[in-house]
């Protein structure tokens, strides 16, 4: 029996988790360093290298005007990018955000290359530090009404304004302030007047509208006339009156009494006519620090000792036209989220809490615009927030809950919380946001959160299981949980980086990044890539996506004339923009350690180089890579069957643009091209089953010409090199495995395999 199969596409990426007997179309089984595109051609990554024009950025200070990082700060040390749009309202600004330890370092990445943007202002995260030490977190940003805004767990958060007048910057702490909604615990019933009153039940009793002084009535009880009537304070004067203290449950108000004149006053027997049960009387009377309660000082009654927070959010978002704050990780507010009131002016930036006294009974009512504190009470420590179109997601370690406006636009009256799923994550970063949907790695699989058919609510997707389990198992805890997630919307391609080498423990080398899993949203297919962490060559420490354009200024010489406007008779120079596209999706923040000074430097670096080695320009050689696919079990139907190839054909890219000098001074092709092809039999995984064949060079000119320089030009005539090879063996399952040879690329659109079949037995 002769068969002949072709192979056109491998659009549905890699699977680690299909038996050997049912394999999906399309699917591969191991994959590195090679990108799927969208036609169903793959082709080896490009060379991860400085960004064009790319300037070194150091030595990296341990303070702002600090000194050089040492070794073993330099291993510990968070770092990262971030970006910063709309800076200062200046829609068309945008910088790019470094943290290098407890440094932050801005770039204008509007103009071509960032590295050499660097601005001259930083910030030092250590003028915000509370307890411990800011450089070993990683801060989180939040844009919003051109503010950037600034959280970590060690850090009382801030924002900063930019002033382009001056090119300089501002920063201002946010002393998140609430209104003290709990009070403190007196050890009374709510309903009970007690004969004594101790310092945390006048407190209550003041932090629930009971004024330290007021208009009391001094009438004897069934008085014809109420007339006489003076400035006291109304808690002593209900027990010089009554023999008992005001409860929890009194309201001031519901004493009141219309004096002869007028006048109203509290008159303590008014308040034995009220019966209010057991239900508490409105508080909050008193706004305080959320991290650092005093509330002796508003209220004056002293002796209750102040209630601190050893940490502060370490998560931060703008959502709805305010500020967010929560995850804070100890303390009685893990489980909180506050939000602003709707920033109209800065001064609103930190105020979490209604406007109106709720105790007053004047003006009491909650507004739409006011700010205010959001209790999940069944989540464990919150990582994250997200906002993503009207909801904005809150991430626990035990689940995710959405928040959002009742009538679809949230507002401090009237809005939903609703839990979305059990699945939750330690791995904040990993969290991306991207049409509509959010990608995240939870603990034990890759989540996909996206909206319910003609529904308001999102709903949980595993896209893990089923596809590359295997691979995320393969990562280590560690490698996970400070894993990165980056979205490129032009591409729309979502890439998460991970650190698996044994030097990630947790504590040192956290945020370096070697691995890469990338998810095409169209294609629905994964396919991964690897940076080799080399001793002394640079490290990924950081990533963010670059889809803006990039400008470059070109001088134009323009020459006077009868037509044109002279200026004193100097030819005039006109600035114009060409807008490049940047080719590359990815800035990189590469990180070395100079050989000759010792001190920490670094720069931005893209997926670029066509030569296909990492970091060619920092020693000229660089560093080669493999980059490979291998298909899954073929079976062509039917299991039991032996199989034996006749031929397989391939069809591959020509890569080669003309010719160049190496190194040693031979002529050679640009971009060259090598692909071997090696077909593995029955299912064998090593080559001691001796069910592996030679590998064979199918990338083949099959015209040959010897150029006499680079300026000869290469002029081949067709776009594919085809190949016919032979390839030995037999068995009822082969795989076939592509790979280059080091420094050299392949992109290949697909084979068609010849065999024959020998009956079954």
């Amino acid at each position: 029996m002769a068969a002949s199969v072709p192979y056109y596409t491998f659009v549905a990426g890699v699977n680690t988790e299909a038996s050997p007997l049912t394999y999906p179309d399309n699917t591969l089984s191991d994959a590195d360093n090679v990108v799927l595109n969208r036609d169903g051609s793959i082709r080896s990554r490009l060379g991860m290298e400085y960004e064009d024009g790319y300037t070194r950025v150091g030595p990296i200070l341990d303070a702002t005007g600090g000194l050089p990082v040492t070794n073993i700060r330099a291993s510990k040390m968070a770092t990262g990018l971030g970006t910063w749009t709309s800076v200062g309202g200046n829609g068309s600004l945008e910088f790019t955000v470094v943290q290098m330890g407890n440094v932050l370092y801005f770039h204008d990445a509007t103009r071509g290359a960032v590295s050499p943007q660097q601005k001259a202002f930083t910030v030092d995260l250590d003028d915000f530090r509370i307890i411990s030490i800011s450089y070993l977190d990683k801060v989180e940003f939040a844009n919003g009404d051109g503010y950037l805004f600034v959280a970590g767990p060690q850090i009382n958060p801030f924002y900063i304004t930019y002033s382009s007048d001056t090119d300089t910057i501002t920063t201002t702490q946010i002393d998140i302030r609430i209104r003290d909604f709990e009070g403190v615990d007196d050890g009374l019933d709510i309903d009970t007047r007690p004969g004594t009153i101790s310092t945390n039940h006048l407190y209550n009793l003041r932090n629930q509208g009971w004024a330290k002084e007021f208009l009391c009535s001094t009438d004897p009880v069934n008085a014809s006339s109420k007339d006489h009537a003076y400035l006291s304070e109304p808690t002593q004067l209900t027990f010089n009156t009554l023999g008992e203290y005001p409860s929890n449950a009194d309201v001031m108000s519901m004493g009141y009494t219309a004096m002869a004149n007028g006048t109203q006053a509290y008159w303590p027997h008014e308040l034995t006519a009220s019966n209010v049960g057991t239900t508490p009387a409105p508080k909050g009377r008193y706004v305080v620090d959320a991290f650092n309660i005093d509330r002796s000082s508003p209220s004056e009654v002293f002796g209750i000792p102040n209630e601190l927070e050893v940490s502060r959010p370490s998560t931060i978002e703008f959502y709805a036209g305010r500020v967010w704050y929560s995850g804070l990780e100890v303390g009685n507010n893990n489980g909180k989220v506050f939000f602003s009131q709707l920033v109209e002016s800065e001064s609103r930036i930190p105020k979490c809490y209604q406007e109106a006294d709720p105790t007053s009974d004047q003006v009491s009512d909650l507004v739409a615009t006011d700010g205010g504190v959001i209790s999940i009470t069944d989540a464990g420590e919150i990582r994250k927030l997200k906002t993503v179109g009207r909801s904005i997601l809150v991430f626990a370690s035990n689940g995710v809950w959405e928040i959002t406006g009742i009538d679809g636009s949230f507002n401090a009256t009237g809005y939903s919380i609703n839990k979305v799923g059990e699945q939750g994550t330690d791995a904040k970063d990993s969290i991306v946001a991207a049409e509509s949907q959010v990608y995240y790695i939870g603990k034990d699989g890759l989540y996909r959160l996206i909206k319910e058919d003609f529904g308001t609510n999102f709903k949980l997707e595993d896209i893990s299981s089923t596809t590359i389990q295997s691979l995320l198992n393969d990562i280590s805890p560690f490698g996970k949980d400070f894993s990165l997630g980056v979205y490129d919307p032009e591409e729309r391609r979502i890439t998460w980086f991970f650190n698996d080498t044994t030097n990630n423990d947790g504590e040192s080398y956290r945020f370096i990044y070697n691995r890469m899993l990338v998810f095409d949203i169209l294609l629905n297919a994964f396919f991964p890539l690897t940076l080799d962490v080399v001793p002394n060559f640079p490290i990924v420490g950081g990533v963010i996506a670059s889809n803006r354009f990039n400008f470059t200024g070109t001088n134009v010489n323009v020459e006077a004339s009868a037509d044109q406007v002279q200026i004193g008779g100097i030819d005039v120079f006109l600035e114009s923009s060409d807008v490049v596209k940047d080719p590359l999706k990815y800035k990189f923040l590469s990180i070395w350690r100079d050989k000759w000074d010792g001190f920490y430097y670094y720069t931005f670096a893209e997926f670029k180089n066509t030569s296909v080695r990492d970091w060619q320009a920092f020693n000229g050689a660089g560093l080669t890579y493999p980059a490979f696919f291998e298909t899954g079990y073929i079976l062509a139907g039917d299991a039991s069957l032996y199989k034996q190839i006749q031929y397989i054909f391939t069809f591959v890219k020509r890569t080669e643009t003309g010719y160049e000098y190496n190194s040693k001074g031979e002529l050679v092709y640009t971009d060259p091209s090598s692909l071997f092809l090696q077909v593995k039999w029955d299912w064998s995984n090593t080559p001691a089953a001796n069910k592996w064949s030679q590998k064979r060079q199918v990338y083949r000119y099959k015209r040959f010409y010897q150029p006499q320089g680079v300026t000869d030009p290469l002029d081949y005539g067709k776009v594919l090199l085809v190949s016919k090879s032979k390839v030995r063996g037999r068995g009822r399952a082969l795989q076939i495995r592509f790979e280059n040879e080091p420094g050299n690329n392949f992109h290949i659109y697909g084979w068609h395999v010849f065999y024959t079949g020998s009956p079954k037995p």
